[in-house]
């Protein structure tokens, strides 16, 4: 019987907190996917300038090999920003899946 009784208080605090610990997470995700959309963002700047470097390297010093490396260098950073774009349009977009998530690991 000792032991009804305390699942029953934790069954009844579980569900007077639950509503608060899904919007803490809430929350959460919602500010990793705008932390992704940042670093995308930053990422793509970064590539912009890339690109006129390189275009600068071609123009101006007729240098192939290093404008060849900066466009490597670019395709790198463009591919990093696709990444971080797509993982802030998941967590934008379906935030529960990644709160589900993240307690299914806590219970763990």
């Amino acid at each position: 019987m000792e032991w009804e009784s305390v699942l029953g208080e934790l069954v009844a605090f579980i569900k007077n907190v639950a509503p608060d610990v899904w919007a803490i997470y809430m929350k959460q995700v919602v500010l990793n996917g705008i932390a992704y959309l940042a670093g995308g963002i930053a990422l793509l700047v970064g590539t912009i300038w890339a690109f006129v470097a390189a275009r600068k390297a071609k123009l101006e010093y007729e240098d192939d090999f290093l404008s060849g490396m900066i466009m490597l260098l670019s395709c790198m950073i463009l591919f990093c920003a696709g990444a971080c774009l797509f993982a802030a349009l998941n967590h934008l977009v379906n935030p529960e899946y990644f709160i589900i998530r993240s307690l299914l690991g806590i219970v763990q």
